[in-house]
């Protein structure tokens, strides 16, 4: 696996950056982004999503990579990482409660974790989670994963 970042003040800077790091053949499949609440998401998830860039990120307050600190700006990372050994799962609570979606997504880790088992052995995947808004304890929370 291999990984670039990059780092720009608007969605054209990020264009630019991504067609530069792909023009000696490096082919991301995987970005997490961190991108402040005033630039455009959409615009940097849609030009991601073009080049078959799978998308994982959030809003953040600042954002960081190789040493460079910013306020306002967007940071990724891009993987070339297998699309078979990853899995993006979203849950949304805008028509649910935030404990019915928890409920809903404490579910797939388990299936994902024994179709892992079963197809590599018995070591186990890491899990990264982003969450947003979200306002329930985690005693609360963990309770769903039982």
């Amino acid at each position: 696996m291999n990984a670039r970042s990059l780092q720009g003040n608007s969605p054209g800077e990020i264009n630019i950056a991504l067609s530069a790091c792909m023009d000696d053949g490096f082919r991301p499949t995987l970005a997490i982004v961190f991108i402040s609440v005033r630039q455009d998401r959409n615009a940097v998830c849609e030009m991601l999503t073009r080049q078959g860039i799978d998308v994982f990120g959030a809003t953040s307050a600042g954002e960081f990579t190789n040493g460079h600190e910013s306020s306002g700006e967007i940071a990724l990372i891009l993987l070339d990482i297998n699309k078979a050994d990853y899995h993006i799962l979203l849950e949304s609570f805008k028509e649910k409660s935030e404990e019915d979606a928890a409920a809903s997504l404490s579910l797939y880790p388990k299936a994902l974790i024994n179709s892992y088992k079963a197809k590599k052995g018995s070591d186990l995947p890491d899990l990264k989670a982003a969450l947003s808004a979200v306002s329930i304890d985690r005693q609360h929370l963990a309770a769903y994963n039982a």
